[in-house]
């Protein structure tokens, strides 16, 4: 409860209508105290207000939790209320270590990693993170054919910073149209090296594979050279049980995702003003790397139908495509689809089913390069059941596959045709 004179002991300043009251030093700007605030002085009270209230300040990651609490004001018949909004301060900095166990459709592994995390750098609730990460694998199945490989394990390093703002950064954006999206922004820098059996994306043995692709497949060839990725992406998620997710649902429920994404549309759009032709015919660039330009959607629908408390059926269906164009030949390979795997189809491995019915290289070395498409579809049921303590199990059937669209990407049977998809999966 708010008493008479609890205020006294905090210092306190004036901000476009609003009293702001703190002990030492202000830890948040004010103007991002009154951005994230919905409750407006002279207003009708209103539940919303103050749930969009709540909703928004859980966003400042620079707050450990918020309370707000609302007073009568004294005088007879007054139908006024004050409203004091409490904030307590979350820790600004902290440092994390994770360990990992990784299993990859059966290659058992490690990884381990190192982050350092300060959540309010310019005193707007900005979160600054970096991540130092290292992981290892050991590959299995590699065969008769294995003392043909460049190593016989998977090993990735990587590096990564990101700043996260609470608003949407974009200009020529209205003040008030910010405050009623609720989005972030976030800007990020990340190198990673990887080191697999077939290859090593930085050595010379991976070059002159690629270099020999080129006489037969140069399309496929240009996914795997250096490109720059500008995006834009939407994302929609939506579960029909709510809240009830925390705890175990007794009902049916749903939940659909989807994305979509394009890059390079702008670049594109400049560049074609400045220059009509890209020079030598060849792709433009920026900062002398070729842009990609694609559009990317994915729908993912979920159906869980519950029998009992400790039975349920649950029924999925993911589809995704991506295409390519104007600047791009070919979508980068970390933007093309892949089937297998635990989180698609789990009777094959990882990247080894698809596209479509193709057959895959003689002596199956790289032919994960060859596995990869821009059309997915993956299809799965589950029976799920307690089994007893804190176990469950369930029984499954996956379908799927992944397609190309062009019929020049030499992955020979993995063309997508309306007459004969189905029969491919």
């Amino acid at each position: 409860s708010v008493q008479e004179g609890t205020l006294e002991e905090f210092d306190s300043l004036r901000y476009k209508g609003y009293s702001m009251y703190y002990k030492g030093k202000a830890f948040l700007r004010p103007q991002v105290l009154v951005d994230f605030n919905r409750i407006r002085p002279g207003e009708l009270y209103s539940e919303q207000d103050v749930q969009n209230t709540y909703s928004n300040l859980g966003r400042l990651r620079a707050l450990k939790y918020s309370n707000i609490r609302f007073r009568e004001v004294n005088g007879e018949n007054s139908t006024q209320l004050d409203a004091y909004v409490f904030l307590a301060k979350n820790k600004n900095k902290s440092m994390a270590f994770e360990v990992e166990g990784t299993n990859s459709a059966g290659d058992l592994g490690a990884a381990a990693s190192v982050s350092f995390q300060h959540r309010n750098v310019f005193k707007g609730s900005e979160t600054f993170m970096m991540k130092v990460r290292g992981a290892y694998e050991a590959i299995t199945g590699l065969g008769v054919a294995s003392q043909d490989y460049v190593n016989d394990n998977y090993m990735e390093y990587g590096v990564e910073s990101s700043l996260n703002f609470p608003q949407f950064m974009f200009p020529f954006l209205s003040s008030n149209f910010k405050k009623k999206i609720r989005a972030t922004s976030e800007v990020g820098l990340k190198f990673t090296s990887q080191v697999r059996p077939e290859f090593s994306r930085k050595s010379s043995a991976f070059q002159e594979y690629l270099d020999s692709m080129s006489l037969r497949n140069s399309a496929l060839k240009a996914s795997y050279e250096n490109q720059l990725v500008v995006r834009t992406g939407y994302s929609f998620t939506y579960n029909s049980a709510g809240n009830a997710m925390m705890r175990t649902p007794t009902k049916n429920f749903y939940s659909i995702r989807a994305n979509i994404e394009e890059a390079g549309n702008l670049l594109y759009a400049a560049s074609k003003l400045v220059h009509p032709n890209p020079k030598d015919g060849e792709d433009y660039v920026l900062a002398n790397i070729p842009f990609a330009q694609y559009v990317k959607a994915d729908f993912d629908f979920a159906k869980n139908f519950m029998i009992d408390p400790r039975n349920s059926f649950v029924f999925h269906i993911g589809v995704g495509v991506a295409y390519p164009y104007g600047n791009s030949k070919m979508l980068p390979f970390e933007k093309r689809y892949f089937s297998g795997g635990a989180n698609s189809v789990r009777g094959w491995s990882v990247r080894s089913l698809g596209p479509g019915v193709y057959k895959g290289s003689e002596d199956g070395r790289m032919d994960f390069i060859n596995q990869a498409g821009d059309i997915k579809l993956d299809l799965n049921i589950e029976y799920r059941t307690h089994l007893f303590w804190k176990l469950n199990g369930a029984a499954f059937v996956d379908a799927g596959n992944i397609w190309t669209i062009r019929d020049d990407s030499g992955q020979e049977g993995g063309l997508f045709k309306f007459n004969e998809f189905y029969k491919q999966i």
